[in-house]
């Protein structure tokens, strides 16, 4: 299933994303936060197929690859943590450093995370990452996961590995608190339409709802954000 953002596209990961993962993991700024070591091309293999292996066995869960305008960006996951919990999985994301700072990680990991509660039906969303790596906090933060203990790390090159890492939380209470329901508010802009007789308004809201329809029609899952910028014209805008 293809998970679609207002920029992104997050397919499910395949063998065909070697290439793409070997050049990512290879990366001196996404070493920073996971080794001093760069990795061998047959190293990111045995993991990818690995990871590939996990997903199988668990049907929605899994690893994705991340596209803008049909370019590799990144990669992330939602998967089962320690003990194959698959309802308390972990999220995660790696990106590609020339994407920095354009909010693409907010956005896949955000819908990473609606996914999960509104299809996987999971029941809280976990998230570990370096206590050093200021950027990944706050976007763990940003979303609305909360820190909890942080555990230490193992001595080592690694910059920052003497403050350990932390473990961040979100339940299903606290995520549905920060929730709108944007196809409800379509349904009622439809329906105050119709009392209202407006065909323009109601002509436009029934091309939202066929291009919605399109992106679904191949299985797609289309995030809250996504309809939200299809309606951007009708819809009010989040601050």
């Amino acid at each position: 299933m293809i998970i679609r953002t207002p920029r992104l596209q997050l397919h499910p990961a395949s063998i065909h994303d070697l290439d793409d993962w070997f050049a990512l993991d290879s990366s001196p700024g996404v070493l920073r936060y996971l080794t001093a070591a760069k990795p061998s091309r047959e190293q990111v293999e045995a993991d990818l197929r690995k990871r590939l292996a996990i997903a199988r066995l668990h049907h929605g869960y899994g690893w994705f690859s991340f596209r803008l305008d049909g370019q590799f960006v990144g990669r992330g996951s939602i998967r089962p943590s320690l003990g194959d919990d698959i309802f308390n999985p972990e999220i995660g994301i790696r990106l590609r450093p020339e994407v920095h700072g354009q909010g693409l990680g907010l956005e896949a990991m955000t819908a990473l995370v609606e996914y999960g509660f509104t299809t996987l039906g999971i029941s809280s969303v976990v998230a570990i990452t370096m206590a050093s790596n200021a950027a990944s906090r706050r976007m763990l933060e940003r979303i609305g996961l909360q820190e909890g203990s942080t555990s230490p790390l193992a001595p080592g090159p690694l910059p920052g590995w003497e403050r350990g890492q932390v473990h961040y939380r979100m339940g299903l209470d606290a995520w549905l608190d920060r929730q709108d329901d944007v196809r409800q508010e379509l349904h009622d802009l439809q329906a105050a339409a119709l009392k209202r007789r407006d065909s323009a308004e109601l002509d436009h809201l029934r091309t939202v709802g066929m291009k919605l329809a399109a992106l679904e029609s191949d299985g797609s899952w289309v995030s809250s954000s996504m309809v939200r910028h299809l309606a951007s014209d009708v819809l009010p805008q989040k601050g």
